[in-house]
């Protein structure tokens, strides 16, 4: 649009921009079709815009996690580098080197390694996207890599960002590390390695009491707006307090999480205080060890317990995401199969249902009225008027759309429509939402007119309510709906409402849509299918809901998620578990030495090991449990707002407006799927434990005496 506006100025200023001229006014064209808008319907644009702001929720917010324990894991693997290099660091200033030069040498050693990592990062990544996405995405998706060949420069352009970020966090703890082992000499590291006297970074600055302030001011902002549900529309509610009711129990598990650890110490004095008094020296020595000189505990078990409650709520998330899809589709269809029926002749009822009957694989079929129209007070709403005897047993109704099951509601239904005398009016059952607008309540009479009943105005008394009914997309709460006019919804029996029209005067309404439930085998389905591709039945906008399951399953948003949810919790998992491999092996090597003393004062090999044992047992079942509970708490606040609702591809439900797509994600609830493979990650997570103690022993325990008590250099 702001070419055409350059070109209009260009073309005025060569040509004018008189009415002589005709000068063409780029401001009056109006844009149409398929992309922009289709039938008065939002356009593709508009579709596909609405669900990338719902679906980039749980996206960059899982990014955002996986980023932070990457750059965590950075931080831990630097300091454990200058730790490792600490011991040479005193020796050089011990021998005259200034602290200068020291600091120069090792800077120098850490820009080529940054250096490396910004350039084979970006190529990395080219590569393992050019790998992974053939394989997550559909074949009818794959010209999306066209963006990266035969020219990736454009896309690599991209990510020095990201790269200078990761590596500008990586130098300033490197750096910081490195003056902190320029200040100490050989004393004081010996002093810091037998009795930790500095606490960690995170408590000097009190970060666990940070994260709760702000996790507490958050939940008070988002039960503000809450209080408030008129102050924004449900779109700009979505999108602003969703990531906040993620966020705020996201800052409060780290928070307690710090918390335990800032206590943790005391526990382990608790732990170590009880063990002296037991009969076995392996775990007095293990805790007192870990009493003196915590924070290397610390760190391991900061790790491996984010790793673990991040993945096993990634595994949560991933089939209660595969599971909820099922549910918006049973929603949005009703049924196996529904259509809206055109041209159909003026019939009785009985034979509209034997010519659809005979269909192959139906198992049962419902016929109905459906159409929008206007309620009392000018309020949008949308007539159902179905078939009380066959409704309960065709469609497929979600036990959170009301307290009463369908059977229970139809009955009801069916009873007062037949006793019926249309004084007070047509017996309806309607939505929350239709109550809410109108500030109705069961026993009220209401009107409504239009939905293609001609002039005549259908009288209607309420005589239950319920929630939702399917199918249709709005809001409980009044004060959305007066910002966003959605259709409430409104139920009654269709061959009442013909009596109806029949005595007030006016003709009977053939029915235009119909459910049906059909058999599971292929075969079935296959010639079920075939036969509603007959233009004899006069079915269009026909709605197949397994069709729909697999084609969200092969979404490509969906498919994204998904597949980073599995990559990076590979890659969290894998790189928490190698830090705190290294981690333990330096701690090890550290103290052979320590080791070695123990065994020539006659502890044997068995004992040392028992030490080494209990201490990393320690470390490992401290950082499982807590990966657990809070793996459980997130899901549990996290993941019913982490979920998000899309829609078919194809079908009417495809055509959903911004108003009616942002109220869908709040219609249908989350379960939350607790899947077998968490067992399959805690079998992996506890095998290589296990394997991590047995080669830490093994290192422990190989080298001979007199190797571990050489002299040092020193």
């Amino acid at each position: 649009m702001q070419r055409l506006h350059l070109l209009q100025a260009i073309y005025a200023n060569k040509f004018g921009s008189n009415a002589n001229n005709q000068a063409l006014d780029i401001s009056n064209i109006f844009l149409s079709g398929a992309a922009i808008s289709y039938y008065n319907q939002p356009g593709i644009l508009e579709r596909l815009q609405n669900r990338l702001s719902v679906s980039n929720i749980p996206i960059f917010l899982i990014s955002g996690a996986i980023a932070a324990l990457v750059l965590y894991f950075v931080a831990i693997m630097t300091s454990l580098l200058v730790e490792h290099q600490a011991h040479t660091i005193t020796m050089l200033r011990s021998r005259g080197a200034s602290g200068r030069q020291v600091f120069l040498t090792l800077a120098t050693q850490c820009l080529i390694l940054a250096l490396l990592a910004l350039l084979l990062g970006p190529l990395l990544a080219l590569a393992l996207v050019a790998f992974f996405v053939p394989r997550l995405l559909p074949t009818s998706t794959l010209d999306a890599l066209n963006v990266l060949w035969p020219n990736p420069l454009p896309v690599l352009a991209l990510t020095p960002t990201y790269a200078l970020g990761a590596i500008f966090i990586s130098l300033v703890i490197m750096f910081f590390a490195l003056q902190q082992a320029l200040r100490s000499n050989i004393l004081d590291q010996r002093r810091q390695a037998a009795r930790a006297s500095q606490a960690p970074l995170w408590q000097r600055f009190y970060l666990d009491v940070i994260l709760l302030v702000v996790a507490l001011v958050a939940y008070i902002l988002v039960l503000y707006t809450s209080s408030f549900p008129g102050l924004l529309d449900i779109g700009t509610y979505l999108l602003i307090i969703s990531p906040l009711r993620i966020l705020v129990p996201i800052f409060l598990v780290i928070a307690l999480m710090l918390l335990f650890l800032r206590l943790f110490p005391l526990l382990l004095k608790l732990v170590a205080h009880l063990a002296q008094r037991g009969k076995s020296a392996a775990p007095m020595l293990a805790f007192a060890q870990m009493t003196r000189s915590p924070q290397r505990a610390l760190q391991m078990i900061l790790l491996l317990s984010l790793a673990c409650a991040f993945a096993f709520m990634s595994l949560i998330f991933a089939t209660t995401q595969d599971i909820h899809l099922t549910d918006v589709t049973n929603y949005q269809t009703m049924s196996d199969f529904s259509a809206q029926i055109s041209d159909l002749a003026e019939e009785p009822l009985r034979d509209t249902y034997a010519r659809y009957r005979s269909l192959p694989g139906v198992t049962s079929l419902s016929i109905g009225y459906v159409n929008d129209g206007t309620l009392t007070g000018e309020t949008p709403g949308r007539l159902f008027a179905i078939d009380s005897q066959t409704f309960a047993q065709t469609t497929l109704w979600q036990s959170s759309n009301s307290s009463k099951s369908l059977s229970v509601l139809m009955h009801e239904l069916a009873e007062k429509s037949t006793n019926a005398n249309f004084k007070d009016g047509i017996p309806a059952i309607v939505d929350a939402s239709t109550l809410n607008n109108l500030n109705l309540h069961v026993g009220s009479t209401f009107s409504i007119n239009g939905a293609s009943l001609g002039d005549q105005t259908l009288h209607l008394v309420i005589i239950d309510s319920v929630d939702h009914i399917q199918s249709l997309n709005n809001s409980t709460d009044a004060a959305f709906n007066l910002s966003n006019p959605l259709p409430s919804g409104v139920l009654i029996d269709y061959e009442t409402m013909n009596r109806y029209q029949i005595q007030d005067g006016g003709q009977i309404t053939t029915p235009n849509m119909i459910w049906m439930r059909s058999q599971d085998s292929s075969t079935a389905l296959k010639a079920l299918r075939n036969a509603l591709s007959d233009p004899m039945l006069s079915l269009v906008n026909i709605e197949d809901r397994r069709a729909m399951i697999d084609s969200l399953h092969q979404d490509p948003q969906t498919l994204e998620l998904l597949g980073l949810i599995l990559i990076g919790t590979v890659t969290a998992f894998v790189l928490a578990l190698f830090g705190n491999f290294v981690a333990a092996w330096q701690s090890a090597r550290s103290r052979l030495t320590h080791f070695a003393v123990l065994r020539a004062l006659g502890t044997d090999a068995r004992q040392v090991a028992q030490v080494l044992f209990w201490e990393q047992c320690t470390i490992y079942g401290t950082a499982l449990l807590l990966g657990i509970f809070f793996a459980v708490v997130l899901a549990l606040l996290v993941v019913p707002n982490l979920v998000f609702t899309t829609t078919p591809v194809s079908g009417e439900n495809t055509y959903l407006g911004g108003a009616e797509f942002y109220a869908l994600q709040y219609i249908v609830p989350t379960h939350i799927i607790y899947p077998s493979s968490l067992w399959l990650a805690l079998g992996l997570f506890v095998a290589i434990c296990v394997l991590a103690i047995l080669m830490m022993i093994r290192l422990v325990l190989r080298p001979t005496l007199s190797h571990m008590l050489r002299l040092n250099e020193d």
